[in-house]
Order: structure tokens, then C-alpha cells, then sequence
């Protein structure tokens, strides 16, 4: 199976396709009809994706981080092309969404482990069991590799949680999601330096660390076989940082000012590029979905209102530094103030729900 859920996706789904730009297996864009969903900051987003009606795109930028869901996990996969207001900013290419399972419709357990080249190794199971109204289900994974490059290891720990409970026409579920991933993404190399060795990077550390923590709290109620009541509330926190070794000028022959370079500052010939962002996220929808026949014709009506809440601190710096023989950076521990960045954001969309779908 898939180690990451863009690759799920395109697997499952023909139109969807998925492109390793940053040169990190678990760190892909995923595309769809020439629109993009990248874990990338600063990328062009063009892709809004749901898991369990919460949005999974990031407050700070809207990238999607693929790697913090065990693909195992999941029960359907919908998508919806065309660009619909409904599914928020950054959908002009459509939506995906994405349902878990639950201890109704999955019991019994699964196991499943897995070795390969490049020290890859990796983990998996879960567990579904029912008993009367109540329903459990766990999931996890783990994945710990190598890399087929040098200087390439990456770790994934991925864990989802759902307790559901049914009487009659209603129906409650909370969910828990939680992941610990360090990846390493390094970029494409020169022609020149692959000729001599197809497994060298051009330069590193590039890692990204990713944690993500978060609970999702639903409620459904069919008041008739027609029309149903939906409610739901969550709460998503998310820490990314990253750290990425390159290349810097080469100053050994350049004047500042007029004046030569002092030896020491020649020799600073790279650089450390650091960032870091945490996101906060809260919000809540209900709705009201009425299905029944207009005019002969099946007609589905969504109405309702929507608001959330997300704050997040982004922060990067620069720290000169100097290139090893393998090419990787080491930190002198002189910062760069003009490329210093500090950028706290607050969000907090409120919205009226409104469809109306006549087959």
C-alpha cells in the first residue's frame, strides 16, 4: 500500500496525479487538472481538502501536508471538481473529501509489516470491534527508512482514533488524529554532480519537522428519512519546522563596500535557512440537508452557517555558515538581520452555507 495519503489519492483516483518536486517521497504535490496542492509554503494552493468535514489545508499559507494521516484509515474518497465557494479560499481547481472508518463498518483487526532496500521499514495496523450502540476503531503506522540518497532518512508516526455511538436516528462520533513525522526533502542536484553519483544531493540538511494534534467532536440526526440535522466542532494544532542547508555566494574574490572581504567572512560559503510555524485552528458548522424529490427530479438542499478560528506565528531566519566536504552546511552562528521574518496571523471566517443540487 501507499506510504502517504497524496499517493493514496492517486492511486485510487485516475485524474489525480502526483508530482515529487521537492525531491521528499512524503512531501509530494498532488495535482488535479492542472491545479495543485503542495505541502510547500509560498506555492500556488489550488486544492481545498476535508478529512471528516475539517479542513486539512493549513491556516498559515493553506499548504497540505500529506504525511500526518495513515492512509489505512481511510473509508472514502470524494472528489468534486470545479471551483464551488462552499469549500473556502484556495479551491479554484475543487475539493477532496475524505471520510475514516469506524468500528461500524470495520471490525476485526489488521497487521501488516514490510522491509526493503535503503534500510525502509515499516508498521501498520488496525483495530475496528462493535458492541451494541457503541463502535471503536485505532489506527497507526509507523515508517522508518534510509533514503535511496545520501544524507535521506525520514520517520513517520501516524496514529487516528474514533468512538462512535448510534440509537436510532441519531448519531455521535469524536475522533483523534495525531503525528510526529521528521522528513527529509532534498531538492533536485546538477547533472554534473549525478554523473559521478546518482544517490548525492547538492546540499543538506533539508528536513522538515511536522507534529500534528487534533480532535474533531460530530453529531447527526435524521429527523425524517428526508431531512437531517448535522452538527460538527474541532479543534487542530499543528508545529512545522524546517531547516535547509545551501549554497552561498562565493565572496573569496568579492569587495563589500569597496573594501576586500575579511578571511573569515570569505570562508562562510553557505547558509542555514531555518523556519518555524504553529497553528491553532478552531471551528464549528451546522447544517441542515434535505433530500427529497422537486419536480419528478431527486434535489439535495445544504443550509446553514459556519465559523472558525485560527491563529498562527510564522518565524524564519538566516545563519551564515560554511560547506563541508559532503556538502553539507555547518552553522557559524552569524544571522542575517535583513532576512529575519516574523509574521504572527489571526483568521476567523464566518460564513452562511447555501446549496442547492437538482439532478
Amino acid at each position: 500500500g501507499s506510504t502517504d495519503l497524496a499517493s493514496t489519492l492517486a492511486t485510487g483516483v485516475g485524474s489525480l496525479h502526483v508530482s515529487e518536486a521537492q525531491g521528499g517521497t512524503f512531501q509530494p504535490d498532488l495535482l488535479f487538472r492542472g491545479f495543485g496542492g503542495s505541502p510547500l509554503l509560498g506555492a500556488s494552493e489550488g486544492l481545498a481538502v476535508y478529512l471528516d468535514g475539517v479542513r486539512a489545508n493549513e491556516p498559515f499559507g493553506d499548504v497540505l501536508n500529506w504525511d500526518a494521516l495513515p492512509p489505512m484509515s481511510l473509508d472514502s474518497i470524494n472528489v468534486m471538481p470545479g471551483s464551488n465557494p462552499l469549500f473556502g479560499l484556495n479551491a479554484l481547481g475543487g475539493a477532496i473529501s475524505l471520510r475514516t472508518r469506524d468500528g461500524f463498518t470495520t471490525t476485526g483487526t489488521r497487521l501488516s509489516a514490510m522491509g526493503g532496500s535503503f534500510g525502509r521499514a515499516r508498521l501498520e495496523g488496525d483495530l475496528g470491534a462493535q458492541r451494541g450502540a457503541w463502535a471503536g476503531y485505532l489506527a497507526g503506522s509507523w515508517l522508518d527508512e534510509d533514503g535511496w540518497r545520501d544524507f535521506s532518512p525520514s520517520t513517520l508516526r501516524r496514529g487516528f482514533a474514533k468512538a462512535s455511538w448510534r440509537a436510532g436516528a441519531t448519531r455521535v462520533e469524536v475522533s483523534g488524529l495525531a503525528a510526529s513525522n521528521d522528513l527529509i526533502g532534498n531538492g533536485a542536484a546538477p547533472v554534473g554532480l549525478l554523473d559521478d553519483d546518482r544517490g548525492a544531493v547538492f546540499t543538506h540538511p533539508d528536513r522538515t519537522d511536522h507534529d500534528l494534534a487534533g480532535v474533531t467532536l460530530r453529531a447527526d440526526r435524521f429527523w425524517s428519512p428526508t431531512l437531517r440535522l448535522e452538527a460538527m466542532t474541532y479543534y487542530r494544532g499543528t508545529r512545522l519546522g524546517t531547516l535547509n542547508g545551501d549554497a552561498g555566494e562565493d565572496e573569496d574574490d568579492e569587495e563589500d563596500d569597496g573594501e576586500p572581504v575579511e578571511d573569515d567572512e570569505a570562508d562562510l560559503d553557505g547558509v542555514l535557512n531555518r523556519s518555524r510555524t504553529r497553528s491553532h485552528a478552531t471551528g464549528a458548522v451546522v447544517q441542515v440537508v434535505a433530500t427529497r424529490a422537486l419536480a419528478g427530479r431527486t434535489n439535495h438542499l445544504v443550509t446553514g452557517v459556519s465559523g472558525d478560528l485560527a491563529t498562527s506565528r510564522f518565524a524564519s531566519s538566516a545563519e551564515l555558515g560554511s560547506l563541508t566536504l559532503d556538502r553539507g552546511v555547518i552553522g557559524a552562528g552569524l544571522f542575517e538581520d535583513g532576512d529575519a521574518v516574523a509574521s504572527p496571523t489571526r483568521t476567523a471566517p464566518l460564513a452562511p452555507i447555501g446549496a442547492d443540487t437538482l439532478d
